[in-house]
């Protein structure tokens, strides 16, 4: 019993924490790049915002919703008739000659990584919910490993869980 809880703890605490940049790296290999000028451009009025993107060429409207505290991070984007690039996933490809919205990803090469982050984690509530839930349960199976072991590692992984947990609310 006492084995397969500490082997249990220690396969599941390191699926957890490399879910999210195995994941990453796995969706910033299915990027495709799209270029064009920009037609339009529209800022959301949230307290955070986010951009709606149109291009001259293409019907679909380019935006990214991800507008967490990591997108105080990126600059604004500025109409200009300058041509200009980002990244959309292999999958989207089917919606960029049609009217439907499509998700952009690391506008003019810059800022990749919060995009892909805010790509994975903020597509819904349920998702967001999900893994916070997954991150405190590591910490829970972590401290009982922790005092029933006694070994550091496990207070190691405890509190990369708990700040994992925290990032993701946060963030």
């Amino acid at each position: 019993m006492k084995s397969n809880l500490k082997t249990f703890t220690l396969i599941f605490s390191f699926i957890g924490l490399t879910f999210l940049p195995i994941t990453m790296l796995i969706q910033h290999n299915r990027l495709v790049t799209i270029q064009g000028i920009l037609s339009e451009v529209n800022k959301s009025s949230n307290r955070i915002p986010y951009y709606r993107l149109n291009l001259n060429g293409y019907k679909s409207t380019f935006q990214n919703k991800g507008n967490g505290l990591l997108s105080l991070l990126k600059p604004a984007i500025v109409y200009d008739r300058k041509p200009v690039f980002f990244k959309i996933l292999k999958d989207d490809l089917l919606f960029v000659n049609t009217y439907e919205k499509t998700t952009y990803i690391g506008f003019n090469g810059k800022h990749t990584l919060i995009d892909l982050y805010y790509c994975i984690t903020k597509p819904s509530l349920f998702i967001q919910i999900f893994l916070v839930i997954c991150g405190f349960t590591l910490v829970v199976l972590n401290l009982i490993c922790h005092y029933r072991y006694k070994q550091k590692i496990f207070a190691r992984l405890m509190f990369a869980a708990l700040l994992f947990s925290f990032l993701l609310m946060l963030l």
